[in-house]
């Protein structure tokens, strides 16, 4: 990772190269937590800087921000960034199951219950959840309802993308977002053993639903082509 600069963005400049194999290495860091000599913590300190002047080339990538803020746990090096700043940045990784550990390994814990505030303010409604049960919080009864306000959200995005004059393509792609967004608050409720069964039997007769329109779309866009052909 001290090379990390070896990819470019859409506009051509040089940005950073993150992937899943550079977060599972520092996964492993994490659970090793090794004692760091302090030339290493200098070349780490080298590289975190590198990063956080790199990183506004990478926003569309959540794992450079998710990296960077495990380098800064690993390498203790928390306490040379401005901590506004670094907690600000778990809102972008929120969604990304390591930095729930994170957020209280860089020592965040007692910042929690704000942390949570921003992330509903945000409507990362799934985000909140996965910290307000694994923190277990007084919140946690406000599950349900953020997981609704999750499932309300995907389907007013859908709809209105599919009543505008867009292409087929787009609705198809609109149709696929909101099953994915809908199948991660059926994963996000069975992984924190919530019991919401009219709420599950609603978003699977929605996925179903939403199916049915994406076949729909599908078989009209098909249709039109044949015509063109015939």
């Amino acid at each position: 990772m001290k090379d990390p600069m070896d990819s470019h963005d859409k506009k051509g400049d040089q940005a950073m190269a993150i992937d899943d194999s550079h977060i599972f290495l520092l996964e492993q860091l994490m659970k090793i937590s090794p004692d760091i000599e302090s030339h290493v913590r200098e070349e780490s300190m080298e590289l975190a800087l590198n990063m956080k002047a790199n990183m506004r080339l990478s926003t569309d990538n959540s794992l450079v921000v998710l990296s960077f803020l495990m380098i800064l746990s690993i390498y203790k090096l928390v306490s040379s960034f401005d901590e506004d700043e670094v907690l600000k940045l778990f809102e972008i990784v929120a969604h990304h199951k390591p930095s729930i550990e994170l957020f209280r390994m860089i020592g965040f814990a007692d910042k929690i219950s704000d942390f949570v505030e921003n992330l509903i303010k945000n409507e990362q409604y799934i985000e909140a959840v996965g910290f307000i049960c694994a923190y277990d919080l007084a919140e946690k009864n406000r599950a349900a309802d953020l997981f609704r306000e999750h499932v309300n959200k995907a389907k007013l995005t859908c709809e209105s993308s599919c009543k505008e004059p867009t292409s087929k393509s787009s609705k198809i792609r609109a149709a696929k977002q909101e099953i994915t967004s809908l199948k991660t608050v059926l994963q996000c409720i069975s992984e924190n053993n919530k019991k919401c069964e009219e709420l599950v039997k609603e978003i699977q007769d929605r996925i179903l639903e939403v199916e049915k329109l994406k076949r729909m779309i599908i078989m009209a866009s098909i249709k039109k082509n044949l015509q063109y052909l015939l």
